[in-house]
């Protein structure tokens, strides 16, 4: 596996898209003793490049940062057990793929053709409309299905310099 010393790295990676059972899948695998899962998931790290945006709400309001840092990253695979498979469940990965490659190629040199990734799907209708049901009954949306899907916030986040929180794209 890739991951050694002081700077255990995940062997494979879960990714998929909101509301398509990463979670589940990740409790799963938590299970099994050959298996290292950090009980947090979504640590984004690779997404941001150890950096820690933080995102507007569809209110305006800004939310809490994302992400981790090197050393928070690192910090989460210490108790990674010797000969375990390790792992990191982030959704988000498949939605930055571009960004999430780049930096996973940086980190791993040559032993990213090793790496594994899990990519779990569901189908996009009953996934978007979860998605959308789960922020509207935490309140952190308001706008009807359609709106939310072809409005003015939908248009707001397919422009990252709007910094509005990507989690409310349900169809891209």
């Amino acid at each position: 596996p890739p991951h050694s010393g002081a700077k255990n790295l995940p062997d494979f990676f879960i990714v998929g898209a909101a509301k398509s059972a990463t979670t589940s899948l990740h409790s799963y695998l938590q299970q099994h003793p050959g298996v290292f899962l950090p009980r947090q998931k979504e640590l984004y790290f690779f997404s941001f490049n150890g950096g820690k945006p933080a995102f507007k709400l569809a209110d305006g309001t800004i939310r809490e940062p994302v992400g981790c840092n090197a050393a928070e990253y690192f910090r989460h695979y210490e108790k990674c057990p010797s000969g375990s498979l390790a792992g990191d469940t982030t959704s988000w990965y498949l939605y930055y793929c571009d960004e999430v490659i780049a930096n996973i190629k940086k980190m791993y040199g040559p032993d990213t053709e090793k790496i594994k990734i899990i990519m779990v799907l569901r189908n996009p209708i009953d996934r978007a409309w979860s998605h959308y049901s789960m922020h509207k009954g935490q309140g952190l949306i308001g706008s009807p299905f359609k709106e939310a899907v072809q409005g003015q916030l939908a248009q707001q986040v397919k422009d990252p310099s709007n910094q509005i929180f990507p989690g409310y794209d349900y169809i891209g």
